[in-house]
């Protein structure tokens, strides 16, 4: 997973999380799909947060982008 922060790339980690309703729906083959990022920088409000999956098709539906509000 690729974050970025105001379209400007933070960092990356990757999916080594089980989530289970994933798996029951589909989504993901194994259910490995659950992922944690810590930010280095503390965020501002306004800031708009993105999350990318890296090699892979795959897009989040409706909530890639999150505004600290």
């Amino acid at each position: 997973i690729n974050v970025f922060v105001n379209g400007i790339f933070q960092g990356f980690t990757f999916c080594r999380f089980y989530r289970p309703d994933l798996k029951e729906k589909n989504i993901s083959v194994d259910g490995l799909s659950g992922f944690r990022y810590s930010h280095p920088h503390p965020l501002k409000l306004g800031d708009v947060v993105e999350v990318k999956v890296h090699a892979n098709r795959y897009t989040f539906p409706k909530r890639d982008k999150v505004t600290i509000e």
